[in-house]
C-alpha cells in the first residue's frame, strides 16, 4: 500500500510528531493526501530545547497545527525506578497523553514514524504502539518501507532521498539540512 492509500483510507489523523527525520517526512506525506491532519508533540525532561525548535519550525514550514504537550515522564514510576523494559513504560505516558489530546481535539487515528528499520525486537516501546493502536503507515508503506531498511546506515542520507521522492521545496529542505 501506498502512503497516498493509506491517507485516502485514513483521511483526519493525529501524527506523534518530534520533528525528526521520519516524523517529519509522515507530516509531510499527511499534509499532501490526508484531508484533515495535526500534529502532536511532547515536550518532557528527555526532550532538549533544539528539537521542539526544530518541530516548531517544521509543522510551520508544512502548514500543519502543532499542538504541544508538556509531561513529566520521570513522574511516571515505572519510568523513573528505571528497569530495564521503562521504553515500554515512557512510550506508554507519552503515547497515552498524546491520545488522550488527539481524542479531545475529535481525532481517533493516531500515527507515528516508525519505519521498516525499526525492529521490534529491540525496541520495548514498540509494544506500548501496539497496545494503545498506534499506526505506523511507514512500516508497511511501499516504497518508503523498502528504503527505510537501509536507514541505519547513514541517518543524513534520507534528506536527500526524501527530497527527490516527494520533491520538496528547495526552500524546505535546505531549511532542513541549515537549521539555525
Amino acid at each position: 500500500m501506498t502512503l497516498q492509500n493509506f491517507f485516502i483510507n485514513n483521511s483526519k489523523v493525529a501524527i506523534a510528531f518530534s520533528g525528526g527525520v521520519d516524523s517529519a517526512y509522515l507530516l509531510y506525506a499527511a499534509k499532501q493526501y490526508a484531508k484533515e491532519v495535526r500534529a502532536y508533540y511532547v515536550k518532557s525532561e528527555f526532550q532538549p530545547q533544539f528539537e521542539l525548535d526544530d518541530a516548531i519550525r517544521l509543522a510551520e514550514e508544512l502548514m500543519v497545527s502543532l499542538k504541544i504537550l508538556n509531561l513529566n515522564v520521570l513522574a511516571v514510576p515505572c519510568v523513573s525506578d528505571n528497569p530495564e523494559n521503562r521504553c515500554y513504560y515512557c512510550k506508554k505516558a507519552i503515547f497515552t497523553e498524546i491520545i488522550q489530546a488527539a481524542k479531545a481535539d475529535g481525532f481517533t487515528v493516531l500515527l507515528d514514524g516508525t519505519n521498516a528499520s525499526d525492529d521490534a525486537d529491540d525496541r520495548p516501546g514498540m509494544k506500548a504502539l501496539h497496545e494503545l493502536s498506534v499506526l505506523s503507515p511507514l512500516r508497511r508503506s511501499y516504497p518508503f518501507s523498502l528504503f527505510s531498511y537501509f536507514y541505519h546506515y547513514n541517518k543524513w542520507r534520507i534528506y536527500p532521498c526524501i527530497y527527490r521522492t516527494v520533491i520538496l521545496p528547495r526552500n524546505f529542505f535546505w531549511k532542513m539540512m541549515n537549521p539555525g
